[in-house]
């Protein structure tokens, strides 16, 4: 039986500041955050970040749809809706959809009321997909 799909969603917020005051604009803390310099840690390689960064991520289970992942994550900003959308308009703020397909790709739909939200805050969306299931092997 393959591993089961794997799905989250994560606001990165990078450029060049102190990541506290990303905190203090927004009013909660990140799930990480980073400075330029530090190591990543979980590269293979000793790779230093380039960039000072702040990531939230949404709070739902791995087995979630990808769509609630995101409304998840939109209605943890909007809580601060103009914090963040200024902190969008001077820093690389971007969504990440993030999904580990090993059984099949469940597909994505992204309602016009979703997208919305998403342009409302002045914010990128990144698809990262993982196919990593493989045909059953064929007997002879």
């Amino acid at each position: 039986m393959p591993q089961p799909n794997e799905q989250h969603a994560e606001l990165t917020i990078t450029g060049s500041f102190d990541p506290e005051e990303i905190t203090a604009m927004v009013g909660f803390p990140p799930h990480e955050s980073w400075r330029t310099g530090e190591i990543y840690p979980h590269a293979k390689l000793k790779i230093e970040r380039q960039l000072d960064g702040w990531l939230l991520r949404s709070r739902l289970a791995s087995a979630e749809p990808l769509e609630a992942h995101l409304a998840d994550l939109l209605g943890q900003m909007e809580q601060q809706s103009e914090a963040f959308t200024a902190v969008s308009q001077h820093y690389n703020s971007v969504v990440r959809l993030v999904g580990y397909f090993y059984e099949d790709y469940p597909g994505l739909y992204l309602d016009p009321s979703l997208l919305t939200r998403v342009a409302q805050l002045h914010i990128s969306l990144d698809f990262d997909f993982y196919y990593l299931w493989s045909e059953p092997a064929k007997s002879k």
